[in-house]
């Protein structure tokens, strides 16, 4: 688990006032596999545990109010700390409100505070609902961001933040030295390499819309890394449908080029009218952002001409492609092959003698007698 101590609980939610965290380490458990193990990856995950039984809780909550975390592994915790911390006291509202004995069950209440109307319990769920996942949100765009920025030269950047932690260590450990770790800490783990192996990294590689960055290009979503990932299954037909018309392979060869980035004016361009194409076709399926039958069936219809259009463009466009990419489209039903060369008819260079179809000849045919 990431959280042991109200001190951490209250980083996140003021509001409770709680004197023993004890009875919420279970809600705390349900809640980190519920929501946060699949948005970091298992291995991510046991890694960021590992470092949080080496941080100095004392040290991590008041790095946090000094907005002086400068360890990634640190900023990591606290991104997931608040994703946990909301829902923890979402689901503690909803169990804690009433109480189970022998006499059956009974509101919770106590002598110096009022019992919550229904109404304030709703609206307290709600927005606990709505912090939880903005958390969440941040913490994608976060990784998002990580997963994009390339690693650093060990040589260069590593090499001389271990000079620097030589010559600043001397002072000890835990608060002496600084830093919320209450031991030395281990190398810091690739971070981008762990949760690359999460599903939610995976699925969007292979995806034209990696991103909820990309698709607030063709669609305004605000940039809700929560609704994007809600909307992957629908992505992924939309997807489909665009396969079936371009071939898989080349499809595959197209998401992989976007993904790197391209210098090439044609591929980008396919690209754009392929985006184009699978969000209007996102948005006639998915009830992720809510349309109605009309705006559903429009989109439906614009996604189909965009593709049109995609597809019209790289048949006229083929011998424009780069060498690699004429090759993957090689296998699209799309693929306009070159025509075969014909075969080269034996020239005759004798003088003498009738040469078939040569200009001037003239044929004089003898009338039959009777």
């Amino acid at each position: 688990m990431i959280i042991r101590t109200l001190q951490e609980l209250r980083l996140y939610n003021t509001s409770h006032a709680l004197d023993d965290i004890e009875p919420l380490m279970g809600i705390i458990d349900n809640v980190e596999k519920d929501i946060l193990v699949d948005k970091l990856g298992k291995s991510l995950y046991t890694a960021l545990c590992s470092h949080y039984k080496n941080v100095d809780t004392d040290l991590f909550v008041k790095a946090v109010q000094e907005d002086s975390l400068d360890n990634d592994m640190d900023v990591l915790l606290r991104l997931s700390q608040a994703v946990v911390a909301n829902e923890v006291i979402n689901h503690a509202i909803a169990l804690h409100l009433v109480s189970l004995n022998n006499s059956g069950l009974n509101m919770g209440s106590a002598e110096d505070y009022a019992v919550a109307s229904k109404d304030a319990v709703e609206t307290s769920r709600k927005e606990l609902y709505q912090l939880t996942h903005i958390a969440i949100n941040t913490l994608l765009e976060w990784l998002e961001e990580k997963a994009a920025t390339p690693n650093p030269d060990p040589s260069s950047v590593d090499g001389e933040g271990s000079a620097d932690n030589e010559q600043e260590g001397d002072g000890g450990e835990g608060e002496e030295s600084g830093t919320v770790h209450g031991s030395e800490a281990s190398d810091a783990p690739d971070i981008a390499a762990l949760w690359r192996e999460s599903p939610f990294y995976w699925q969007t590689t292979t995806l034209l819309i990696p991103s909820a960055v990309v698709l607030r290009e063709f669609w305004d979503t605000f940039d809700n890394r929560e609704k994007f990932v809600r909307m992957l299954p629908d992505i992924r037909y939309a997807q489909d449908i665009i396969a079936d018309e371009v071939g898989e392979q080349w499809l595959e060869y197209l998401v992989e080029t976007a993904f790197k980035g391209t210098d090439d004016a044609h591929l980008k361009h396919i690209i754009n009218r392929l985006r184009r194409s699978c969000v209007a076709l996102l948005e006639s399926r998915t009830d992720v952002i809510k349309n109605d039958k009309e705006r559903k069936s429009r989109a439906y219809d614009e996604g189909l001409k965009y593709l049109r259009r995609a597809c019209d463009y790289m048949v006229n466009h083929q011998n424009d492609l780069p060498q690699d990419a004429l090759v993957k489209f090689a296998t699209s039903p799309l693929y306009v092959a070159p025509p075969e060369p014909e075969e080269e008819q034996p020239q005759c260079h004798c003088d003498k003698g009738w040469k078939n179809n040569r200009k001037g000849n003239v044929m004089f045919v003898m009338p039959r007698k009777a």
